[in-house]
């Protein structure tokens, strides 16, 4: 049943479903209703046949499925009186009243005095908090799933745009990328990566990239800095994508998105 809602109400108005817990509370609180005294009780049901004779006495075995609950109702000179509301296995209810008789039992009736519209009206305010709670409740969602959708299409729109702006990057902007793809790790950041005598550093710090790969960057990177001869464009694609492979195989999972997606790793 939902948090916000009285069990009892609930199971009286809406579910109309339920088992001994529920009919033995919605009774206590009717008669209760009506100015009988009543009690919620709790046990066992043990039947006659579940007794067996040892030893010169009866014991019987109580399972834990022979849990029920009740209630008790209390009338002047005859006490309580233990009454069963749970319908049955074929949902028929038998609730008797011992030692009431009939005559008596309608005079009590025909003295009810009660008054069933405050429950109504308490049930109406119940139902009017709990209105405000779940138009909150989906105030949040619906803020929590726009803010995601926000953030999502914000991403896209920068991813997009950045992976454009690279295709109309020159030479020299394409390999500045390439280079900056190192900075991730921050080892590499305060080195000289044109340098020969830092190969064996970039590959200790990036096992997964070959060194003949770092030695292609590194001639690469010459040819495009210093020298006039022009680089194509498709072995600058080569180049990024072994770059990009061996750097993200050393990252975790969350880190792989991040920089792919947020920083623009392509």
């Amino acid at each position: 049943m939902s948090s916000q809602e009285d069990a009892v109400e609930s199971f009286l108005f809406s579910t109309r479903k339920g088992y001994c817990v529920h009919y033995a509370s919605a009774a206590a609180l009717l008669y209760r209703m009506y100015g009988i005294s009543s009690r919620y009780v709790t046990g066992y049901v043990i039947y006659p046949q579940d007794f067996t004779y040892k030893q010169g006495s009866f014991m019987a075995e109580v399972p834990e499925n022979h849990s029920h609950a009740w209630i008790e109702l209390y009338f002047p000179c005859y006490g309580w009186i233990p009454i069963d509301m749970t319908p049955d296995a074929h949902q028929e209810i038998h609730v008797e009243y011992p030692g009431l008789d009939e005559e008596t039992l309608q005079q009590l009736i025909a003295q009810d005095t009660s008054d069933f519209s405050s429950l109504q009206n308490n049930r109406n305010l119940n139902y009017g908090f709990s209105s405000v709670f779940r138009i909150f409740d989906r105030a949040v969602i619906l803020l929590f799933v726009g803010g995601i959708n926000i953030t999502v299409i914000l991403l896209l729109i920068h991813y997009f745009y950045k992976k454009r702006k690279k295709e109309s990057f020159s030479t020299k902007e394409y390999m500045d990328h390439i280079l900056h793809l190192f900075s991730i790790y921050p080892s590499l950041k305060d080195i000289d990566l044109l340098d020969e005598k830092n190969i064996d550093v970039i590959h200790h710090t990036v096992p997964a990239l070959p060194l003949d790969t770092i030695c292609l960057l590194q001639q690469k990177a010459q040819l495009v800095y210093y020298s006039p001869y022009i680089v194509e464009r498709k072995d600058l694609k080569r180049l990024e994508k072994c770059c990009q492979d061996a750097i993200l195989s050393k990252l975790p999972f969350w880190k792989r998105i991040f920089y792919h997606y947020i920083y623009c790793l392509y």
